[in-house]
């Protein structure tokens, strides 16, 4: 009976957790998203709406930090780079994953050798350690990105908003 108690104790504390940390990162998506439609919108962007698409969003920031860019001349084009590292990380390290779970399903009916299994693992485990590559330059772009949108916006104040978006992202 004790023990039931306890397992229902950790479980409720469990559930507030989750659910704390579920509701601050809609509030988070939601807050970054109007502030990105609305910086949009002052900037005369046709499509401010793209804030609340979640990988349209990523393309949208790097869209506006190349309009800042392009006033002085340079073109760096970070919505279109931000969002392919994005999507390669994405679709590398899920494919190392069911890589994974495949070779799993595949050696539970067939009933593979441990090396054998060894060696999918550590290959898949492979595939998604160089999915963290792209996953490492979509991370410079974005926050290169940021700090252009902060720079155009806050003028002074935006090395503190970069320094605090490193810490209180999402």
């Amino acid at each position: 009976m004790l023990e039931f108690v306890i397992l229902a104790f950790y479980l409720i504390i469990y559930a507030l957790l989750y659910g704390a940390i579920f509701a601050l990162s809609i509030a988070s998506y939601v807050l970054e998203a109007i502030a990105l439609q609305s910086i949009a919108k002052r900037r005369g962007f046709s499509k401010p709406w793209l804030s609340w698409i979640p990988v349209a969003n990523i393309w949208l920031l790097g869209a506006i930090a190349d309009e800042y860019d392009s006033r002085a001349g340079i073109s760096k084009n970070y919505g279109e780079k931000t969002v392919i590292t994005y999507v390669a990380s994405l679709v590398i390290i899920f494919s190392g994953i069911i890589f994974m779970y495949a070779g799993i399903i595949i050696s539970g009916v067939i009933g593979l050798p441990e090396e054998l299994m060894m060696i999918i693992m550590l290959l898949s485990f492979a595939v998604c350690i160089v999915g963290f590559v792209p996953l490492g330059f979509y991370c410079a772009f974005y926050y290169i990105s940021l700090f252009k949108v902060f720079r155009s916006t806050a003028g002074e104040m935006a090395i503190l908003y970069f320094m605090l978006s490193l810490f209180v992202s999402y």
